[in-house]
Order: C-alpha cells, then structure tokens, then sequence
C-alpha cells in the first residue's frame, strides 16, 4: 500500500472521528440546554379573537383597520410593556366601496334588454369578489352593459382579441397566470372587465370566490382602470351559459385606489442587560376586505397578544419586541416599510424573527401544526420544545407539530424581507383553513387551544434567544 493511500485513509479516519465527536458534542449540548416553557390563557386570547373581529374585516388602510390597531396598542400597555406605540407608513392601497354584478336577458337582436326577464342578480362577497386594485366602472343605461367572451384559461392567443371592449372570463386551473399578469394583459388588449372563473379554490366549501390582490409590474406605474374580479364556480357557469342566449352582464364598481397609511404596533419586553439586541415575534393584523379574517389572521394577532401579557413576567437580557403589520394582504408592505424604516437597527440587532399566520388547527379536519425554520440549530431546539411541552401537557398530544427546515425566502409572509437580509426566521402555520380569503372565515372555525401550542413554542425559544 502506497503512503499516499495510507494518509488518506488516516485523514478519512480521522474525519469521521471529529464529526463524531461534533455530533456527539452537539446532542450532549443539546441535552443540557434547559428551556423554560412560558404559559399561554388561550381562553383570554379567544377573548381578544371575539373583540376583533367584532370590528369586521380590517382591510388596509380603512378605518376597522385602524381600530384593530387601537385595540392592539392598549392589550400591550395594558399588558405592561414598554416604548408601545403604532409606526405609520404611506402606501398605495385600494378599498371596495360598494359593487353590483347581474346578468342581464337581451332581446335576439342584442340591442335592448328582454322586457320579460328579470335580471340575474348576484350576492356581493359570497358569489363575487372584487380583486385587489381593480378599476371603477359606474353603470348608468344599458347601453353599458358588457358582452362576454370565454377566454379559456388566459394563455396569450388571438382569442383575446374578441374580449376587446367586452367583459372576458378566465377560468383559473392550478398553474394558470397570475392576477398581475392577467389584469395586466386585460388591460393591453382593451378588454371591459375582467372575470376570473374560480375552479380552484376551495373544492370543499364549493368553489366560493376568495379574495386575492394585484401586484404593480416594474414597468408600469399604475393600474388599469377596469373592473377585476371572482366568481364562485357556479357564477361562473351562469355566465358562460349566457354567452351564446343573448345575455349581457352589467356591472357598477366603485373602489378607491389612492395614498393611505397603513398600520404597524410595536411594544417592548425590554433587556436588563443588552436592550438594543432583540428577538422579534409577530403577525400581521390587517384582513381582507370580504370577511372578518377569524383565522386569516386574527389568530396571529392574539397569538401576539397573549406572548405580550405572558413574556412580560421575565426578565430577559435582551429585548423582545411584539409587532403587528398591516399591509401584509395587499403585498407585506407593513414589514417592508418597517424594514426599510430601520434598516440599520434590524440588521445589525435583530437576533431572529418569529411570524404567526393562520397558526389556527381545525381538529376537524385535520391535526398538523406546520412550523418552519431556517436555522437548522433552532430547529433542534425547538423540537426539544415541542417534546418538553407535549409530555407536559397530554390533552396536547392529538396536535402533530411538524418542524422542519425552509429558508422562507419564497413564501409569502412577513418573515419574508427578514429571510432574504439573511437574518434567521421562523414560521408557525396552521392547518384545515379551508375558508381562506372569503366571507366564511369566521370565529366559528377557530380553535383558540391551538393557538397555545405554537405561541408556546415559539414564545419560550424566544425567551431562550433573549436570555442566550
């Protein structure tokens, strides 16, 4: 045997000693690490889940919106922590003021509206819903009403031609183009109103029309001034049932588009020893505009609520700070415009994030508690966590907390701007929302006991990594 073989062999062999040695280093670490796992009153965040969404959907920038974050900033004084206050942020943003679909029977000629029938109205919220930043139209004759094209699934073709001036329907298949991209190419090819067709979401609840925003290209500066919206599944078939039996859709929108300030609050567990580091956890609080958001994401909100009322009772070395964003439907403005405001601050004190959004398990149709990290050491911890909570409490073994590893760059959540500067993050999901963005996520499908075990989990390595 060459010498060359034989000190490879030593450097193999030695190799797979130390990373022994490491592992070994590191479980024995690990065993000695000990958590102190923080209480959570999930009776008393139901509480909070019952005031908020008394208030109604708080979609960004109105005046719910603004409430909800009046009643965040007095739980977390009265909570007792400190520097509490709302930071405000311009942005552009969108609301629905009022909006009125039919379908209207024309004579054969297609000049004038059948006397005979009545038109076919249709329930705002639950059999459409207007899309985010969709354009006005004011109905004032018939001579408005709008002709209807099949577009099929929106692919670009020459079949866009024939919806020019006219009110064409996208059916929405899993891969389809997105809102941005369909708006947009409505627009572009002069198109009167835009339709989308929903035989995606929400198989179990019946295809009901979700709520779902719009991106602004970078090579557009703003948005077409068309109507944009969702129809439930069997909206849509009415609609394209009409398209060769003389029928015409008319339509009456009125949405605001324009500079409003969105929301951020903001409060303190402030560090005895090095106070400008901080472990941050939080959620956003804004909703859609079609619902009270019971689930998406009240549930965050008071998850935030509650850590603030229990992490209060320590005293940490470092700072933990408790956010709620607004903007996060309309595109996470709230936690870019935060970022950005602080950019500085955060980069170099922010030790990790912790996001809540929709961290609501309906036991009815499911137990799984997803929670994901980025930092493969904190995903030991907190399974050790989880462990320690779980065989503490046994009314808490029917929930299957799955941590595992994402770098959460790419999904969409208010973790995102922090993942991509490269600081650690996690976030805690939930599981059997099927009432996503519609007028059926209400308190009556929130489970608040579930909310105490990611609060927990995440609450107490917080603790740890202010403490650390």
């Amino acid at each position: 045997m060459s010498k060359k073989i034989k000190l490879s062999r030593l450097v193999l062999i030695i190799a797979v000693i130390i990373a022994v040695i490491g592992v070994y280093a590191i479980s024995q670490s690990l065993d000695n690490i000990h958590f102190t796992v923080i209480n959570f009153d999930y009776e008393r965040a139901y509480e909070d889940e019952e005031a908020l969404v008394s208030i109604g959907s708080r979609l960004t920038g109105t005046d719910e919106e603004h409430q909800g974050a009046v009643y965040i900033k007095k739980q977390l004084e009265e909570a007792g922590l400190s520097n509490v206050h709302i930071e405000e942020y311009e942005a552009l943003l969108y609301e629905v003021n009022s909006a009125s679909v039919s379908l209207i029977q024309y004579l054969p000629l297609g000049n004038l509206p059948n006397p005979v029938y009545e038109p076919v109205d249709y329930v705002h919220k639950v059999d459409f819903v207007v899309q985010g930043y969709s354009g006005s139209y004011e109905w004032s004759g018939y001579i408005d009403d709008l002709d209807i094209v099949d577009v099929g699934d929106g692919s670009e073709g020459d079949i866009w031609e024939d919806a020019q001036g006219r009110a064409a329907i996208v059916t929405k298949y899993a891969g389809s183009a997105s809102n941005t991209e369909l708006f947009f190419r409505a627009s572009d090819y002069g198109v009167g109103a835009l339709i989308l067709h929903n035989t995606l979401y929400g198989e179990e609840i019946g295809y009901i029309p979700i709520s779902k925003t719009t991106g602004l290209p970078s090579d557009r500066s703003s948005y077409p001034d068309i109507p944009f919206f969702m129809v439930s599944k069997d909206m849509g078939d009415d609609i394209k049932g009409g398209i060769n039996s003389d029928m015409k859709l008319r339509l009456d929108f009125d949405v605001t588009v324009g500079k409003r300030y969105l929301r951020v609050v903001l409060g303190d567990v402030r560090g005895s020893e090095k106070p400008q580091e901080y472990v941050m956890l939080g959620a956003h609080h804004d909703t859609v505009y079609n619902g009270p958001g019971a689930v998406d994401n009240t549930v965050g909100t008071v998850t935030i609520i509650e850590l603030a009322r229990q992490l209060v009772k320590f005293n940490p070395k470092r700072t933990i700070r408790l956010v709620a964003w607004g903007g996060e439907e309309e595109g996470l403005f709230g936690s870019y415009a935060y970022f950005d405001a602080h950019k500085e601050d955060v980069l170099k004190n922010c030790k990790m994030y912790l996001n809540f959004d929709m961290n609501n398990v309906d036991l009815e149709r499911g137990n799984s508690l997803p929670v994901s990290v980025s930092d493969n050491t904190s995903i030991k911890h907190m399974i050790k966590i989880s462990n320690q909570l779980i065989d503490n409490n046994p009314d808490l073994e029917k929930y299957d907390v799955k941590i595992s590893y994402n770098d959460l760059r790419s999904t969409g959540s208010d973790q995102h701007v922090f993942a991509r500067n490269e600081i650690k993050v996690a976030a805690c999901w939930g599981s059997g929302s099927w009432e996503y963005h519609t007028y059926l996520d209400t308190i009556d499908r929130v489970n608040a006991e579930s909310l105490s075990l990611g609060g927990r989990i995440f609450g107490s390595y917080a603790l740890y990594l202010a403490n650390k």
